[in-house]
């Protein structure tokens, strides 16, 4: 794979990595924030239940002591709890807040929500602690809490439910959002990319077409440099190669055309006296000539001798 697409990639990759995983991470979060919002709210509901409950019974306790002189509320007369359950009502913004009443065997005494819950949490309750779950009844998902109230020393349990749909469909509709934002996201960032990868390769890919025109014998070819980076720098470093390469090979002919020169001038400087030699030798191994002639001759060959071994010479004090 391409050095660009190397780039290309992995920088989409980060970049839809990275924004996922935060988008992800906030709109936990803000569930997670709001969800925290309605528990408290449910349990608010159930200490306020639990308040006007405790009131209603009191209320209707002096009223029978005083109508008939004694207390004949009888507390496991589901019928009496029954009755004060259904002259407590509370209203919010949201309407009433329904809530169910069961007794200390987890059977229920009153119920004024239409929503079918279990009650096993109440079974997992101590008798002074109280707590919630997260139930899903159809296609929507209620905050079920739960806790026990006293009633003149009768132990009955106290549930309340809150509809918290709304939260999950929220959660949905931005994980929604989410995946449009992602998936334009990615092409933006793809196209941005392209383009600032382009501008940063194009310095690497102007150093291979000028690698390329050198290795084909264009010594003179030279980068552009652009920026004062490591790729301005490896450009800078190499226009010195260059330079240095076209100056090594620019001497390496100066010195070939020398030696063919030095070996012209030397065939040359052979050639003269040899022919001399040569002709003089023959001279005198073909025709009859007198002493004097001979003694010319053989003259001149010692002289074109010593002309040869002078530039023997030379030429080993030039090795």
């Amino acid at each position: 794979m391409n050095f660009f697409w190397k780039i290309f990639f992995s920088t989409i990759m980060i970049a839809s990595v990275t924004f996922s995983v935060g988008c992800y991470y906030l709109i936990n979060s803000q569930f997670r924030s709001s969800l925290s919002r309605e528990i408290s709210a449910a349990y608010e509901e159930n200490d306020i239940l639990r308040y006007a409950l405790t009131q209603e019974f009191k209320k209707e306790y002096v009223m029978s002591y005083y109508s008939l002189g004694q207390y004949n509320l009888v507390m496991d007369d589901k019928q009496i709890v029954e009755q004060i359950a259904k002259s407590t009502t509370i209203n919010t913004s949201k309407g009433n807040i329904p809530f169910r009443l069961s007794d200390s065997s987890f059977q229920t005494v009153f119920n004024s929500t239409n929503v079918d819950l279990d009650n096993h949490i109440l079974k997992q309750l101590d008798f002074d602690k109280r707590g919630y779950e997260i139930v899903q009844s159809g296609h929507n998902y209620y905050l079920h809490t739960a806790g026990p109230v006293t009633l003149q020393g009768e132990i009955l349990y106290l549930e309340n439910f809150r509809n918290i749909g709304f939260l999950f469909k929220n959660r949905s509709e931005q994980y929604t959002s989410f995946q449009y934002l992602v998936f334009t996201m990615i092409l933006v960032c793809a196209v941005v990319v392209f383009l600032v990868t382009h501008w940063l390769t194009k310095p690497l890919k102007n150093l291979s077409l000028a690698t390329k025109q050198i290795a084909n014998g264009h010594l003179d070819q030279r980068v552009e440099i652009q920026s004062n980076d490591e790729i301005g720098k490896l450009s800078n470093d190499f226009n010195k190669m260059a330079v240095k390469l076209e100056q090594t090979v620019e001497e390496l002919k100066d010195a070939s055309r020398r030696q063919v020169d030095f070996i012209g001038s030397f065939a040359h400087e052979l050639k003269t006296p040899l022919t001399s030699m040569i002709g003089y030798a023959d001279m005198l191994r073909s025709k009859r000539m007198d002493q004097e002639q001979i003694i010319v001759s053989a003259n001149y060959i010692f002289q074109e001798g010593k002309r040869l071994e002078a530039l023997s010479m030379k030429l080993l004090e030039m090795c």
